[in-house]
């Protein structure tokens, strides 16, 4: 009745008929016991009927072909099934005894190029104790750390707080990338985006995880990589979150720097391909006019990696680029820090997926006022931003506030802070 192992050339003819709301959807079961859809929509070409299929598991589209009639070429193995050589089915991998993954993904390091320069990034995916490779899929939250955390092959790093609470009580499973090969510190560059992409398509693929949408969240330097991810339309990212995000590229990460100055610009003048060289050398806290030249001149390579820019709508009203704020100015090119942030007062920045920020009002690392104009732009542009500011407690958003008890899946006692609680509120908003 089902296909063997081996069986390739096959045409189904064992389906039943459902309907999912949209066109015909016909069921059929392969040996692994894992279940596929096909779903056929009609259309008109050239005069002749043709039939569009997709492969679902789960309900959730994982390959498409355009075929003859009803006929399909599959070749089905113990742990995949094949159509046209396309995998459209693998065996979901099964729970570790301490719920800790450890992968790695290729990623293409080369900037501006034809070429391709593949290079091995980490990650790390904790899954919850309700995970089963077979049954029903639980939902992904992405997790990009802060500058104090990197991932190498044999680490023992574990995503910051609050990803423990979210996957022992919540039941979420919850992914982290290095975002850079090497184990380096990314500041917010191309290659994050490319990283953190390869790692959901491998957790995706591989494990029984939802595709219909999952969450984000960033702590810290992971303000850039979690708004890219959310801004390239590439994941299907149902709310966001942050805990003292770094949100502008420039004002933030390239004119105050949090590792030694020289080390920092001249990385992210590496890692964003700026254009001519530059001796970052003799690099203090405070920028030179010939370092603010030297990122202006390559703005265009950081633009489209700025969550500050990245859809604002009146961007080149207010020029966010022309000052950078001083404690003294004493140049053209430098302003006051009210001068800075009344730049940001007007902004208008679309937003595609809800977004709520937790910071600290005495954080000097990343300062808080970056987050409030941030959410005030999302809302001048009509979309939904919210922010949870602390009085006190320095740069710790993502583990601060009260002590909250709550139960884990397997009903023992644990204790959350209570901006990760919060979060997880908010998460569950959005399903």
């Amino acid at each position: 009745m089902y296909p063997s192992v081996g069986t390739t050339g096959l045409k189904i003819d064992n389906y039943t008929v459902t309907d999912y709301g949209e066109g015909a959807a016909y069921e059929f079961v392969v040996p692994t016991g894992y279940k596929y859809f096909r779903m056929t929509t009609k259309g008109t070409q050239t005069g002749d009927r043709t039939d569009s299929l997709s492969i679902k598991q789960h309900k959730i589209y994982t390959g498409d072909a355009l075929l003859a009639q009803g006929v399909e070429a599959i070749e089905v193995t113990e742990d995949s099934a094949k159509l046209f050589g396309r995998t459209i089915f693998r065996r979901k991998s099964p729970r570790p005894d301490d719920g800790i993954v450890r992968f790695s993904v290729q990623v293409d390091t080369s900037f501006w190029t034809d070429s391709a320069s593949y290079q091995t990034d980490c990650g790390i995916l904790m899954l919850p104790t309700n995970y089963t490779p077979d049954g029903e899929p639980v939902r992904l939250v992405i997790a990009c750390h802060g500058a104090g955390t990197s991932y190498t092959a044999d680490c023992d790093t574990m995503p910051v707080q609050p990803a423990d609470y979210l996957v022992k009580c919540l039941g979420y499973a919850v992914m982290d990338v290095n975002g850079y090969p090497g184990g380096k510190l990314h500041y917010g560059s191309p290659v994050a985006l490319r990283s953190y992409l390869a790692a959901y398509r491998y957790v995706v693929d591989n494990y029984n995880v939802r595709a219909d949408g999952c969450f984000v969240y960033g702590s810290s330097l992971g303000g850039l990589p979690s708004n890219m991810i959310v801004n390239s339309g590439a994941v299907p990212v149902l709310a966001q979150g942050g805990f003292a995000p770094v949100l502008d590229h420039f004002k933030q990460c390239y004119c105050l720097p949090w590792s030694p100055p020289a080390e920092q610009r001249a990385a992210i003048a590496e890692q964003f391909g700026f254009s001519g060289s530059f001796d970052f050398s003799d690099a203090a806290k405070d920028i030179t006019k010939a370092e603010y030249d030297y990122y202006i001149a390559n703005v265009d390579k950081v633009c489209g990696y700025n969550p500050m820019q990245f859809g604002c709508i009146n961007w080149l009203d207010i020029n966010p680029y022309g000052k950078v704020a001083f404690t003294t100015p004493t140049e053209d090119w430098q302003c006051t820090v009210a001068e800075s942030q009344n730049m940001y007062s007007n902004l208008r920045i679309y937003h595609p997926v809800p977004v709520k920020i937790w910071h600290v009002a005495d954080d000097n690392v990343v300062k808080a006022w970056y987050s409030q104009r941030f959410v005030q732009a999302i809302k001048n542009a009509g979309c939904l931003a919210e922010i949870r500011l602390f009085s006190s407690g320095g740069h710790k958003a993502w583990d601060i506030g009260a002590d909250i008890s709550v139960k884990t899946l397997e009903g023992e006692n644990y204790t959350v802070k209570n901006s990760g609680y919060e979060l997880g509120i908010w998460f569950k908003r959005f399903k």
